[in-house]
């Protein structure tokens, strides 16, 4: 199954930059049983490193891996964790999840921001409320903390608004989705004024 997946974000890399796309964010996988991974884990990451490095070293795709939210079984969820890939994959750049930091605490965006904002290629940004994750912005002052926090690292990059829209109760329209995204991004424009 592992080679199955590094061959997706392979070819997924090859369409993206036949695409003329300048990120591609990837995630790292976590072991699919509910225990900490192993070694065996970290070889297969290790060998969807290499196989994306090769990718990268072809084109001017930025490749940019995500933080998953702190599991038992998530490879990579820390900014520590985060940092020591970047350090030692110059290549790589990094993809903020800010919900899946927010699983771990209102202050795990902050230190990923502060240890990792130089590789920064992309924000995954949306809010978390109990444990449910990738919900709308809706005025949020933490997640206005976020955005600024962004601004004064010098972070121009793009803001992927992501929202799960079967986290809502009823199901939206288009039309609602759409007015969701709407005020999300005022309110995003309005926080970096």
């Amino acid at each position: 199954m592992a080679e199955v997946s590094i061959r997706y974000a392979v070819r997924s890399a090859a369409i993206a930059g036949e695409l003329g796309a300048h990120i591609l964010t990837v995630h790292p996988g976590r072991r699919t049983a509910k225990r900490p991974a192993g070694e065996a884990d970290f070889t297969r990451f290790g060998r969807l490193l290499a196989a994306l490095r090769e990718v990268a070293t072809k084109n001017s795709l930025k490749i940019a891996m995500e933080n998953m939210e702190p599991a038992v079984n998530a490879i990579l969820s820390t900014p520590e964790r985060v940092r020591q890939l970047l350090d030692d994959e110059p290549w790589l750049f990094f993809t903020l999840d800010t919900s899946h930091a927010l699983a771990a605490s209102d202050n795990e965006p902050l230190r990923f921001i502060g240890l990792c904002h130089d590789r920064l290629a992309n924000v995954h940004i949306s809010r978390k409320e109990g444990k449910t994750l990738h919900l709308p912005l809706d005025r949020d002052p933490a997640m206005a903390r976020i955005v600024r926090a962004l601004a004064d690292a010098g972070y121009t990059g793009p803001l992927t608004l992501e929202i799960d829209d079967l986290n809502f109760p009823n199901k939206l329209t288009a039309e609602e989705k759409v007015a969701i995204l709407a005020r999300d991004r005022a309110f995003l424009r309005e926080t970096l004024g």
